[in-house]
C-alpha cells in the first residue's frame, strides 16, 4: 500500500499529461488541413500554409503586380494593404495567446506556430515596396 501512496502523484501527473480529446479537437478548428502524420509545424510550414490560403494568394498577387506596374500609387496601395494583412495576423495570434488553452493545445498538438517569419516577410515586402516607389517618384522628377 505505501507503494502505491508515493507513486500515486506520479501516476496522476502522467495520465494529465496523455493529450484528451478537447485536446485533439483544438488542431481541427485551427488547422483542419493538418494531421499528426505531416509532424509539427515550423515557421517555413506556416509561410508556406499562409501562401496557399486565399488570402496568401491574394497578397502574393499583389507583390507580383506592385513589381510589375511602376506606378507609386499601386505600389504605396498594395504596401498599405499587405501591412494591413501582417497586422491581421499578428492580431489574430496575440487573440490566441489571450486564450492560453486553445494556443497551448495546438502548439502542443504541433498543429501551429507563430507567426514571425510570416509576418516579418510581409511586413519586409511592404517596406521594400514603399522604399522602391519612393526611389521611382524621386527619379522622375
Amino acid at each position: 500500500m505505501h507503494f502505491l501512496r508515493s507513486r500515486l502523484p506520479l501516476l496522476s501527473l502522467h495520465i494529465a499529461s496523455i493529450p484528451n480529446s478537447a485536446q485533439a479537437e483544438v488542431c481541427d478548428k485551427v488547422r483542419p488541413a493538418w494531421t499528426p502524420d505531416h509532424g509539427p509545424v515550423s515557421q517555413l510550414d506556416e509561410l508556406l500554409f499562409f501562401i496557399m490560403e486565399p488570402l496568401g494568394l491574394f497578397v502574393l498577387g499583389l507583390m507580383i503586380v506592385a513589381v510589375l506596374i511602376r506606378q507609386p500609387w499601386v505600389a504605396k496601395t498594395s504596401a498599405s494593404i499587405v501591412f494591413l494583412v501582417a497586422l491581421l495576423l499578428i492580431g489574430e495570434w496575440l487573440h490566441l495567446l489571450d486564450n492560453k488553452q486553445i494556443a497551448q493545445f495546438a502548439e502542443d498538438e504541433g498543429c501551429i506556430a507563430p507567426p514571425i517569419l510570416t509576418s516579418t516577410f510581409l511586413l519586409a515586402f511592404a517596406l521594400l515596396t514603399l522604399k522602391s516607389s519612393k526611389l521611382r517618384a524621386s527619379k522622375c522628377n
